[in-house]
């Protein structure tokens, strides 16, 4: 573009051509300040995005979003921001320089001392403080609530429910899209149920923490359910799972060692399901033997397995395998 290249060759600077396409555009020009930015509203956005599209939101009122933009002739980043932000978006003209410098002083403010954002005023502290509780006290699920009054999270532990910590409402929609962002979800959908999946890595312990994560709509937000996966433990022995020597003993001969059939395990959460039938699959892995699994999604890499993400269709049509 003509503006560019004048830039480029310094016979104009750009925020006189930012300030010159505001005006014959019609759209205020903003001076972009990494203080001034809603840290709210830019964590509803995917980082990739902003040098995709070349555009930062900058704060909200009255329910309209002003996005800041470096071309707002760009009718895809305008139906991008729209599809985030709302059809009732407003838009201003920054430079690219601006946004890009405004993005770098942001992340230099949130990510410091040990490499973590766990400042409790950013959406991202929150969220990685609420994981690194979890993950302190050994729990087996996250729950995260939008209630009536409150963003409402709950820790699972031995198979209880205990209230970790309340927030403001507020808070609920940012936290959402903060860990869709980290789950690869689509940010931008929030009538349907998603699935998605989350490797956490701590600062503070060094665990890698492995998360499945469900997120449900109600009438008040997206409930937001992890199933916390340590890979700090390895995986148990079919002879240390906890079995009665002789059950253990008729459960490999009558049903492991068999050539064919189906075995069904039930229980409740945390009663040892998956450990079950990890250490069945570690059983009967040998060189000679040929191993698929259909997971959704799948938990543990085994070494000698093929894995299989099984993706369960939800229309009238019933599942079929191939």
């Amino acid at each position: 573009m003509l503006g560019e290249v004048l830039v480029e060759q310094r016979f104009i600077e750009d925020f006189t051509l930012a300030e010159v396409v505001a005006f014959q555009l019609g759209f205020p020009y903003v001076d972009l300040n990494p203080e001034q930015i809603d840290r709210a509203l830019l964590a509803r956005m995917p980082p990739h995005w902003i040098a995709q599209h070349s555009f930062i939101p900058v704060k909200e009122e009255k329910g309209q979003v002003l996005v800041a933009m470096a071309d707002p002739l760009n009718l895809e980043a305008r139906r991008t921001a729209e599809k985030l932000f709302g059809t009732g978006t407003t838009f201003a003209i920054a430079t690219l320089k601006g946004i890009r410098e405004t993005v770098s002083s942001l992340k230099r403010g949130i990510v410091q001392g040990d490499g973590t954002a766990t400042d409790e005023h950013t959406v991202t502290g929150i969220v990685n403080s609420i994981f690194e509780e979890a993950l302190k006290d050994g729990v087996s699920d996250i729950h995260i609530e939008p209630m009536h009054a409150a963003l409402r999270v709950r820790f699972r532990r031995d198979g209880i429910l205990v209230l970790y910590k309340d927030f403001t409402k507020e808070l609920a929609m940012p936290v959402s899209s903060r860990i869709k962002i980290m789950a690869e979800a689509d940010i931008a959908e929030r009538r349907r149920h998603q699935d998605g999946r989350i490797c956490y890595e701590s600062a503070k312990s060094g665990t890698t923490l492995d998360m499945r994560v469900s997120f449900y709509v109600t009438i008040y937000g997206e409930k937001i359910v992890l199933r916390l996966l340590s890979k700090k433990g390895a995986l148990l022995d079919l002879k240390d799972i906890g079995m009665p020597s002789r059950m253990l003993e008729r459960f490999m001969d009558d049903a492991l060692d068999t050539p064919s059939g189906v075995i069904i395990v039930t229980g409740p959460t945390g009663s040892g399901k998956t450990s079950t039938l990890y250490s069945c699959v570690r059983h009967l892995n040998e060189p000679s033997t040929c191993i698929v699994t259909a997971e959704e999604p799948v938990e543990y890499v085994i070494e000698g397995i093929a894995p299989s993400a099984l993706s369960i269709r939800r229309s009238g049509s019933p599942l079929r395998k191939p």
